[in-house]
């Protein structure tokens, strides 16, 4: 007012000329709704520009409930901006994106001062489109449907990748622990949000290195003894990735992974979904190069399922006896995963070399009424030695009916509890049951009435020991954390081993 007072009528007339009046009106307005709602005149005062808009989104209620939280206005004002941006036509991606925003302006000035606003902006609005492009549902009937495959080469080409890592994880398409993962793989840099890194800076040569984030991923540790076996090495550029957001296999689809077609070094193939892979009827998966080289992995960041979802609506392919569903793999290896629970219900699987199966929650092979399920590896290969079968499961691995045939040298099955139903396994495959106590409960109410933590065993053969059910006092040697059947095999290694973690 003092200012103003000084003022004649002729440069008084020159300001007002210049000034929305109804833009004036409408701010002071925000800024009275904001100390309506119990911010301090001061605060109100102070906001302009995109903060004092943002605001305009907001109803008094809003504010009272921010400022009941302790939400300060201007930090209520950038959320209210950015939930008021739209970043992509995808819905999921959109809110994916606006958390990195939140994620971002929570950083502040460290984050501006090193990277800038702009710069950062650009850096997402280029990592969103290639995220929609990756975030895709995807229905296949051949390799054609699957789009191209993705290289880290590919995926790094410019040096927004630290902003798509962090679209991928608030996705999910990393699993429900994406963010802890994201951080623990690409270190303080990404931690600290601090620039845009490029991925390249982060890849380290082989797949070996990343086993020891398998934690925060939520699964076990494999143990040094396992992430130091050279067997696990597979160059990093030799892995490639088929993405999409929901990705269906038709019955009777049929593709062909032809990275895995060359000979030589090893190589990893992957379709992968970043929500549910739903494989309908039988699939077909063709491979000229019989060496075991290559290893096909189908792995969903939430669901893998067989014919349909599980739900009520599908019950009769889960709590009937439905026909069979057959995957045949011509190639050498093949491995399912998913990170929710997944249900084998008459489900036939062949492979050339091994087969493993995966997931975070539970494993379910058979039912009380579906019990023509097969696991079937060593069916391929050149100059191979008999292969094996993996079965993971974080917390659970149910089966009730299932033949395991091919070439097979071990049997491994791993989770919290194993329940075992109408089991047989082949005469020649070494066997390894491990779950977190290590201990044996055999009988006829084994499987009905489990032990938590145990192996529970009903009706389970292994034909080294004759056609007969095993039975802990009769074949068993040992105690709680070990034991071992009393047969062996001509290397002198127990048919049957009971391990704890």
């Amino acid at each position: 007012l003092a200012n103003f007072a000084e003022l004649d009528h002729t440069k008084l007339k020159s300001i007002a000329a210049s000034v929305d009046i109804a833009k004036v009106h409408e701010d002071a307005a925000h800024k009275a709704k904001a100390v309506a709602a119990g911010y301090s005149i001061e605060d109100a005062v102070a906001l302009t520009g995109d903060a004092l808009t943002a605001i305009a989104s907001s109803t008094k209620d809003d504010l009272k409930a921010a400022k009941e939280a302790g939400t300060s206005l201007n930090d209520h004002a950038g959320a209210a901006q950015i939930a008021g941006t739209k970043n992509s036509d995808n819905a999921e991606i959109d809110t994916a994106a606006k958390a990195v925003k939140t994620d971002a302006k929570a950083k502040g000035s460290v984050y501006t001062q090193l990277v800038g606003a702009a710069g950062f902006q650009a850096a997402l609005e280029s990592a969103v489109k290639v995220a929609e492009l990756l975030l895709t549902d995807r229905v296949a009937n051949t390799e054609e449907d699957l789009g191209n495959g993705l290289n880290v080469a590919s995926l790094s080409a410019n040096g927004y990748n630290a902003e798509l890592i962090r679209i991928l994880a608030k996705y999910g398409a990393l699993g429900s622990k994406g963010s802890q993962l994201s951080e623990a793989v690409l270190g303080a840099d990404f931690k600290a949000f601090d620039r845009s890194i490029g991925l390249g800076t982060k890849v380290q040569p082989n797949t070996s290195y990343y086993q020891q984030f398998l934690t925060q991923l939520g699964a076990r540790a494999l143990g040094s003894s396992k992430t130091s076996n050279n067997i696990f090495n597979v160059s990093t550029s030799k892995v490639v990735l088929s993405p999409g957001a929901n990705i269906t296999f038709n019955n009777n689809a049929e593709f062909v992974p032809d990275f895995l077609e060359a000979k030589g070094d090893r190589r990893m193939a992957i379709v992968g979904a970043a929500k549910d892979m739903t494989i309908k009827g039988n699939l077909n998966i063709k491979n000229s190069n019989k060496t075991e080289n290559g290893v096909l992995v189908l792995g969903a960041a939430d669901d893998l399922y067989f014919r349909s979802e599980y739900s009520s609506a599908n019950s009769a392919d889960y709590n009937g006896d439905p026909s069979v569903v057959s995957i045949t793999n011509e190639g050498a290896n093949l491995a399912l995963g998913a990170e929710d629970t997944m249900r084998l219900v008459n489900v036939s699987i062949s492979t050339g070399g091994n087969l493993a199966i995966g997931t975070l929650n539970e494993l379910h092979i058979g039912t009380s009424t579906a019990q023509q399920n097969t696991l079937s590896v060593g069916n391929g290969g050149q100059n191979s030695d008999s292969d094996n079968l993996y079965l993971y499961a974080h917390n659970l691995i149910q089966v009730n009916g299932l033949n395991i045939t091919g070439r097979v040298d071990d049997v491994y099955m791993e989770a919290i509890t194993i329940n075992l139903n109408n089991v047989t396994f082949p005469m020649h495959s070494e066997v390894t049951l491990r779950s977190r106590d290590g201990t044996l409960n055999t009988g006829s109410t084994a499987f009905s009435n489990p032990v938590p933590g145990s192996v529970n065993m009903t009706n389970v053969k292994h034909l080294k020991l004759g056609n007969i059910a095993l039975d802990k006092a009769t074949h068993f040697n040992g105690g709680p954390g070990y034991y071992a059947s009393k047969v062996t095999q001509p290397n002198d290694t127990p048919a049957i081993q009971i391990k704890k973690f």
